[in-house]
């Protein structure tokens, strides 16, 4: 990436820094007081509606309750006054806003007669059940859900004494009563919709008795009364072990696929011993409870990239003026490291950091291509010596560590001869060009594989090649370094022999000798002509070596086997009187 992008970036992210810390320590705090607030909210609705449903139950205890009570007056009176007071009992009942009907049940005296309002249908008042009449004499009143429209309220009758009879408690009766649950659930109707809690917002409000039947609802859910609620999710948050029985709970949670919070609370007097065991059931999908928190988010969102986008647009241009002389000396040091020094122009005049270090740049471009000139014309001279001179020699007189005068050294050296067996024959039937061209092959396979094992080429004589190791750098190991390269020499000779056969129609056979021992080595000649090579005993037995070889065969002396590691196989060849030596030589053969 450019410099001019990546301060741009850099200024971008200092600006990016204040604005993602205010937006990221912002959204979680809102975001934990509007679920806060939500929470209250549903608490608040789940109370109003609670204010409700004990109004109502309230008002229909209240009205059940002034019923009983007059029937109870009714069945202390004397006998002189059952009418009178039959009759009062009838207009307290009329009064009644809630109640069209009572039933009056004496169990132990097998009473149940109904009590009704003009107009209203006996038949719709329903007898008390023996649980709901023990439910009634334990809590002061039992309820019960009849269908969809109607619920059951059961109240006992006060006990009293007759009187002028024997103090003696009256046989135990029981008020049953029919209460319609329409009302209640336009009522919770009217509360969802002020609250925000109605279909339209996603959001269910439900009433449930102690038998998990729905008493009242309101929501898309669209639940019958009196249906099973058990089902419904308010069951799955409460509390292990706990009842309807004062339960204040909220949690999310997954409802019919969509994330929902659901707040559960009992219904009844919180002051009272016991509540009605019902339980005010509220359901909120999130989409809805946390759309403002949502549209907060992608304002902030939107208000922060606005943000980024104008201190983005504002760091590029500062960052342009900033790096522009950065750049310049980008391109500066891409011309020097391309070597087009000729476009390095002049410095400019700038007197900061940044002049002097173009200053210094352009210095160095002079220096460079000073040093690029030397190092070319220092390349020319080495690869003119290195045709007439070996690579290592040529290497230690550019470095001054050869003298060009005459004179040599004493050197434990290895001398490799390798001539063409009957080349004579050859020479004569073939012109001059021929025969240097095949030479020139010859010698450039052998010069490589000289130059593999880090020997020096000495010379060409004719139809042969003399080679060195152990100088001009010395080696422990020039006699493996020399016969491996015999061997090597004879392995890829076999394959250019099958080319030269058949284009030079010859067969190419090599004779190889090789001795170890001293030479003087050094530069002779005159100091006019001088050559690199190696004079002494040594040279002359690897010479006469080589003119004794079968084709194809290495002849070694025994000083150089004494040399060899024991990597080589060898056959002795005995004591042998070489030419121009009075001495015998003990001679082996390499095998390869």
């Amino acid at each position: 990436m450019r410099i001019l992008p990546k301060a741009a970036l850099l200024f971008t992210a200092l600006a990016a820094v204040p604005v993602a810390a205010t937006v990221f320590s912002f959204l979680p705090r809102y975001g934990q007081a509007v679920r806060a607030a939500e929470q209250r909210s549903a608490l608040l609705s789940a109370a109003e509606v609670n204010a409700l449903v004990v109004r109502q139950v309230d008002t229909v205890l209240a009205d059940a309750g002034a019923v009983a009570a007059a029937v109870g007056h009714a069945s202390d009176a004397p006998k002189d006054q059952a009418e009178a007071a039959l009759l009062a009992m009838r207009v307290v009942l009329a009064t009644r806003p809630t109640i069209d009907m009572a039933r009056v049940e004496v169990p132990d005296r097998g009473i149940s007669t109904v009590l009704t309002k003009p107009d209203a249908d006996a038949s719709l008042c329903p007898a008390s059940t023996e649980a709901l009449r023990a439910e009634a004499e334990r809590a002061g009143y039992a309820s019960a859900m009849l269908d969809a429209r109607r619920a059951v309220l059961v109240l006992p009758i006060p006990r009293g004494e007759r009187a002028g009879s024997p103090a003696a408690p009256t046989p135990r009766g029981f008020v049953t009563v029919p209460v319609y649950l329409q009302g209640l659930s336009l009522d919770l109707a009217t509360i969802a919709e002020a609250r925000g809690l109605d279909a339209s917002t996603g959001s269910n409000v439900v009433v449930l008795d102690r038998d998990r039947r729905v008493v009242a609802a309101t929501g898309p859910w669209s639940l019958e009364i009196g249906s099973d609620g058990a089902s419904l999710p308010f069951y799955q948050i409460l509390p292990e072990g706990r009842t309807a029985a004062r339960v204040e709970v909220q949690q999310d949670a997954v409802v019919r696929d969509a994330e929902t919070s659901l707040t559960v609370v009992s219904a009844g007097n919180p002051d009272g011993e016991a509540s009605l065991g019902w339980l005010i059931g509220i359901s909120r999908p999130h989409a809805t409870v946390y759309a403002e928190l949502s549209r907060t988010r992608r304002a902030l969102y939107a208000l922060g990239g606005a943000t980024l986008l104008a201190a983005f647009l504002a760091a590029l241009v500062a960052a342009r003026a900033v790096t522009r002389p950065v750049v310049a000396l980008s391109e500066l040091a891409e011309r020097i490291g391309r070597r087009r020094y000729r476009e390095v122009g002049p410095a400019s005049m700038r007197s900061d950091e940044i002049g002097q270090l173009e200053r210094a740049m352009v210095r160095t471009a002079e220096e460079l291509e000073r040093q690029e000139a030397a190092i070319a014309e220092e390349a020319r001279r080495r690869g003119e010596l290195s045709r007439f001179m070996a690579p290592e020699l040529v290497s230690a007189i550019v470095r001054g560590e050869h003298s060009l005068e005459l004179g040599g050294k004493r050197c434990e050296v290895t001398i490799l001869f390798a001539d063409v067996v009957a080349f004579t024959p050859f020479a004569e039937r073939r012109a001059p060009e021929e025969v240097v061209a095949l030479l020139n092959e010859l010698f450039s396979l052998l010069t490589e594989v000289v130059f593999r094992h880090d020997g020096v080429v000495d010379k060409f004589v004719g139809d042969s090649l003399m080679a060195m190791w152990g100088a001009p750098v010395a080696r422990e190991d020039h006699a493996d370094r020399a016969l491996s390269a015999a061997e090597d020499m004879l392995r890829f000779l076999e394959p250019a022999a099958t080319l030269w056969r058949e284009k030079f129609g010859v067969e190419i056979r090599l004779g190889i000798g090789i001795a170890s021992g001293a030479a003087i080595v050094g530069n002779i000649g005159s100091d006019k002509r001088m050559e690199y090579t190696a004079i002494g005993d040594t040279v002359n037995v690897a010479a006469r070596l080589e003119t004794m070889a079968r084709p194809n065969q290495i002849l070694v002396s025994s000083e150089t086997k004494a040399r060899a590691s024991g990597a080589f196989a060898w056959k002795s060849l005995g004591p042998m009187r070489l030419p121009g030596r009075a001495a015998e030589t003990q001679v082996f053969e390499l095998e390869a």
